[in-house]
């Protein structure tokens, strides 16, 4: 099983895809049933940590929210910090991709809550919009693995996701992807049903404990099968054309459909 939240923390990328176990939640220290008091000591904490503690203090964050039925009394305290956090002066690039793809997940985990997942829309709508705004102006030569994939797909692949040793390497502790990764590893002549897991990170509805950054993951595990020889491509490029053209079947995001979109050689 999967993440409950998809961030990392101190910079290593394979904790991305790692959870956060409840009991080691710092929420659960404040004994009150208020969503507004935990919000405020969100608010209180947060803008005076230091950038590593500031990653782990987010991951608390997605967890909290993970954890209990999603309310929209619970979200109305919580979307707005997490806004003006994401767009202060002191939250750096790797907070701002950490809460984005944080409430990309809360989208996941609650998408057969309309009412709750079309809030969040509007909130990561007008965030995409800044922060792509922000990247461009802090990394004029590129942005990083995991932003780069979220913010700019048309550009592809970031050079850890497109490199096969590294990519190998963040994916080892990713159970939902492990066999696809390993039958490429292991240059696999077809892949046939190893195929089956990208089918079912995105079906409709999308299942609940796979993070929006483990479905960014499985297209560039996509990107990497087509290279094994012909018959992977065509078995690759098969796939993501019925991902893209069936809506009722499979669910992506806007991101997700432009990297398949431009996966490399698809329109060859």
């Amino acid at each position: 099983m999967l993440i409950e939240n998809p961030l990392k923390i101190a910079g290593a990328v394979s904790a991305h895809l790692q959870p956060l176990k409840a009991q080691e939640l710092r929420f659960a220290e404040i004994s009150t049933d208020s969503h507004a008091e935990v919000a405020n000591y969100f608010n209180q904490r947060y803008y005076s940590k230091h950038k590593d503690d500031k990653e782990k203090f987010l991951k608390e964050v997605f967890s909290y929210l993970a954890s209990p039925a999603l309310t929209p009394n619970l979200l109305s305290h919580w979307l707005p910090a997490l806004e003006i956090a994401c767009e202060h002066h002191k939250t750096f690039g790797v907070h701002r991709e950490l809460i984005l793809y944080g409430l990309h997940t809360l989208i996941l985990q609650n998408y057969q809550n309309r009412g709750l997942t079309q809030t969040i829309y509007v909130a990561v709508n007008r965030l995409m919009e800044s922060q792509k705004i922000w990247f461009a102006r802090y990394f004029p030569n590129g942005l990083l693995e995991w932003s780069r994939e979220l913010l700019t797909p048309a550009s592809g692949l970031s050079s850890k996701l497109g490199t096969w040793e590294q990519f190998d390497q963040m994916l080892r502790s990713e159970p939902n992807l492990n066999t696809l990764r390993q039958a490429i590893g292991n240059q696999e002549p077809s892949l046939g049903s190893k195929l089956e897991p990208i089918e079912r990170i995105f079906s409709e509805p999308p299942p609940k404990n796979v993070s929006a950054q483990t479905r960014v993951a499985a297209i560039g595990l996509l990107t990497h099968a087509k290279r094994i020889n012909d018959r992977t491509r065509t078995e690759v490029f098969n796939l993501i054309t019925r991902l893209l053209a069936n809506q009722t079947r499979y669910f992506l995001f806007p991101h997700e459909k432009t990297l398949l979109n431009y996966v490399p050689g698809r329109h060859a």
